[in-house]
């Protein structure tokens, strides 16, 4: 008990220091949502681990990490430099959106080349951190009063390699896949058998399981072609609970990550000097995320918040929510309600891939609506289809989704007369309009033909900007 009081202490005392410090105060402050829980015993040697679902970052003290003499002579040095790196490595996961950057990636090489990445810039804040000017404003601020110099602890306990210095995650992961050979294996406990680790009782792992329900304990070894490294990795993922509690408080938490994530890149950039590092977070922070995901979320964004919600006055997070990293969907779980408006501009700068796969993204998003109406439209032609039954859209609808007639020009106004009819004739609550287009338009006077208070997603194959657009825009390009 002492001991773990002793490991409270030392968390305690880096988060009060690096508060007070420019360089790492951004990536301290989502750690205050957590509880940070010591404990001398894991299903595996790993060092740490956390549980999104339930907001808890487990840190075992008890890992061969924390004795090796390598890192320094001394016990309780070792303690100061490592609690500090594994919490802030395990929030950087999430912070990074590393789950929705996967996409169709292996998980494993995926999950290595995040380590990799986080562990660099662990390394290059901690240096700048160091190296920062002596003065602030005529005040001498002298060394942080905490030490996070991943450098020290030893390659064959830690993805670190300099070579991926500079890089992104998608970088890194091609590398890793390309130039080395990756092995990982699965072995499974319940999440019962995990309590049962942390009390002190020794567990079977499983090597079957089923992983929407139980914890995934997940090693990888990292080989490259030459023989020259080899890195090993192991990770514990947890699944979603099944508690309403954890799933309301991990909702919670992951609205005030967004947050969080949304102000990173300006507030790292501000307490960063070093050139090289501020590039490199400019370009970890310009990564985008794939147009179709954003789309898909923004669907299902919409359509499930409750009808008694205002849209006249958007929230800050569907206003504020950047479309470059880092971005996470925020959903309010309701019951799906409305009409969804599907506008295809119809004019020759549309190509057909665009157009295309827009429609197979609002045909996969069929679950979150009741019906669909989609209006082809042009500068002269307007063309209606009403799928009255989202249920029950098929391949063949598909196939009208996608179909291209190439017209001339393009008008929104006729377009959005039509939606505006079909509101007060079938008395349908319309949830959102997405439209798909150049934005070389009458879009700037028609837009208020419909209600604003309506959300409204457009997706735009080119630069143009409109002035006053209202609605969420999302470049394909």
């Amino acid at each position: 008990m002492d001991d773990f009081n002793k490991y409270h202490k030392i968390f305690s005392k880096f988060i009060s220091d690096a508060l007070r410090n420019k360089t790492f105060a951004p990536l301290v402050l989502p750690l205050l949502n957590y509880k940070v829980v010591f404990t001398e015993n894991m299903p595996i040697e790993r060092p740490a681990c956390v549980d999104y679902s339930k907001s808890t970052i487990y840190i075992n003290p008890n890992d061969k990490m924390f004795d090796d003499t390598r890192i320094s002579k001394d016990r309780d040095t070792r303690e100061k430099i490592l609690i500090p790196i594994f919490a802030i490595h395990e929030i950087s996961h999430p912070l990074l959106s590393h789950d929705i950057r996967r996409n169709e990636r292996d998980p494993s090489i995926w999950n290595s080349a995040g380590d990799f990445v986080i562990n660099l810039l662990i390394k290059n804040l901690q240096q700048e951190a160091i190296s920062r000017y002596r003065y602030d404003n005529g005040i001498e601020i002298g060394q942080p009063k905490f030490n996070t110099s991943i450098e020290l602890i030893p390659q064959d306990s830690i993805l670190l390699d300099d070579q991926f210095d500079g890089m992104l995650e998608e970088e890194v992961y091609d590398i890793l896949k390309n130039d080395f050979d990756c092995e990982s294996s699965d072995q499974f406990c319940t999440p019962e058998q995990f309590e049962e680790s942390l009390n002190g009782e020794d567990i079977q792992l499983s090597d079957t399981g089923d992983p929407t329900t139980d914890i995934i304990v997940r090693s990888t070894t990292i080989s490259s072609k030459e023989g020259d490294k080899e890195f090993k990795d192991q990770e514990i993922i947890f699944p979603e609970s099944s508690n309403d509690g954890d799933r309301q408080e991990a909702e919670k938490t992951e609205r005030r990550m967004k947050l969080a994530s949304t102000n990173l890149k300006a507030e790292l950039m501000a307490g960063t000097t070093s050139v090289s590092l501020k590039k490199f977070l400019g370009k970890l922070f310009s990564v985008k995320i794939d147009w179709k995901r954003i789309l898909l979320d923004s669907i299902a964004s919409a359509t499930q918040v409750s009808p008694e919600v205002e849209w006249g006055m958007p929230t800050d997070e569907f206003l504020g929510n950047p479309f470059t990293l880092p971005y996470m969907p925020n959903y309010t779980i309701e019951d799906k309600c409305g009409v969804a408006v599907f506008l295809r501009d119809q004019s020759g700068s549309m190509t057909d891939h665009d157009v295309g796969v827009a429609g197979t993204v609002v045909w996969q998003a069929r679950e979150h609506y009741d019906s669909l109406l989609m209006i082809d439209h042009d500068y002269d032609n307007v063309t209606v289809y009403y799928f009255e039954d989202s249920n029950n859209l098929s391949k063949s609808d598909l196939d009208i989704m996608m179909e291209r007639h190439h017209c001339g020009g393009t008008s929104h106004k006729w377009a959005l007369e039509e939606v505006d009819k079909f509101i007060k004739e079938s008395q349908k609550e319309v949830a959102i309009i997405i439209g798909i287009t150049d934005l070389c338009s009458d879009l700037q006077n028609s837009q208020d033909i419909v209600s604003l208070s309506i959300p409204r997603v457009w997706l735009v194959n080119s630069n143009y900007e409109v002035h006053g657009l209202i609605g969420r825009v999302i470049r394909m390009k």
